[in-house]
């Protein structure tokens, strides 16, 4: 398989927290500062609730795909049956960027 952007981002979630102003999702293959507004819905896209039931169910799940939307945002469909939604819109800049991705492999990747 041709290594992507989105296929890049598949692995396991290994925390999801708040740091100071922004969310860390560390998984086994990278670490994901994201600095703009995110939201956690079902797979039905309803909007639930950021609280410590909804994020200790995503430590240790899996991302099973990543779709990358420009402009719109970045969708992290997790095994639980849920997604993680980075908002890319220009009016949700928060900035430095968007997120920022530190794979183990020394590789960084900026989404603005």
């Amino acid at each position: 398989m041709e290594k992507t952007f989105e296929n890049g981002l598949v692995s396991q979630i290994i925390s999801f927290e708040l740091i100071d102003d922004y969310w860390q999702l560390k998984t086994d293959e990278y670490v994901a500062n994201i600095y703009n507004p995110l939201k956690i819905t079902d797979m039905s896209g309803k909007n639930l609730e950021l609280n410590h039931c909804v994020m200790a169910e995503i430590k240790n799940c899996m991302i099973t795909s990543v779709n990358y939307q420009a402009g719109t945002s970045i969708d992290y469909v997790l095994d639980v049956g849920k997604k993680l939604i980075v908002s890319l819109k220009d009016n949700d800049y928060t900035g430095p960027e968007a997120l920022t991705i530190y794979f183990k492999t020394g590789e960084i990747i900026t989404v603005e």
